[in-house]
């Protein structure tokens, strides 16, 4: 029997992590700075922004003005932020995942456009249009070409403009190579307004939005 790929360094478990990381925590006083060296590599090496721009706080603080407690790490060069350890429990996700959402933002006036011009579903021609679909190409193959052409660098620099204290979504700057890489790729893509059923139809039979 093969054994089970500990989840992240040699927990078992995800709740492993988290009664771990308890453990050190809540003995800790509120206002009370301390350090971790278990809890700065999770939060380093999971946390949803500080894994991709390799921030890694130093030392730790609770505090009460939330219940259980509000968490608080303090970076080199940003001092003190609010950081979440337990959302660190879960993988984060990856570069290729913050990229497509902020490209499935920038296309989102295109795709209300589309279904304004065109309300019932272009495939069962009855049922209102809810969804738009990439038909040709499919969006995983557009997001393979922009993947295929660009180069590591114009992905570091594009995550590098990502403001944590900004709290809008990740958007990737208008200069970047993805930006153009992409506009090229999409500028001639057919689209496809669809029902929820027959857009949830195109999943199954293995396409893609």
């Amino acid at each position: 029997m093969n054994k089970k790929s500990p989840v992240w360094r040699n927990f078992s478990s995800q709740n492993a992590i988290r009664q771990a990381v308890r453990a050190i925590v809540d003995v800790e006083p509120f206002e009370s700075d301390f350090e971790s060296e278990l809890i700065s590599d999770l939060i380093f090496e999971r946390h949803y922004f500080c894994s991709v721009r390799e921030l890694r706080p130093l030392r730790f603080k609770k505090t009460e003005e939330q219940k259980p407690y509000k968490f608080y790490g303090y970076f080199e060069c940003i001092g003190w932020h609010a950081v979440s350890w337990y959302k660190c429990v879960q993988s984060p996700p990856s570069r290729r995942y913050h990229i497509d959402r902020a490209l499935r933002d920038r296309i989102s006036p295109i795709k209300l456009s589309y279904r304004r011009a065109n309300p019932i579903c272009e495939y069962c021609h009855s049922a209102p249009a809810v969804e738009t679909h990439h038909e040709m190409p499919t969006w995983v193959h557009i997001m393979d070409a922009v993947f295929s052409e660009v180069t590591e660098q114009d992905i570091k620099d594009a995550f590098g403009a990502w403001d944590w204290f900004n709290e809008e979504s990740f958007a990737i700057p208008e200069d970047n190579r993805i930006t153009h890489t992409f506009d090229a790729n999409h500028r001639n893509a057919v689209l496809r307004a669809l029902c929820k059923p027959c857009h949830d139809s195109t999943k199954s039979n293995k396409q893609d939005a």
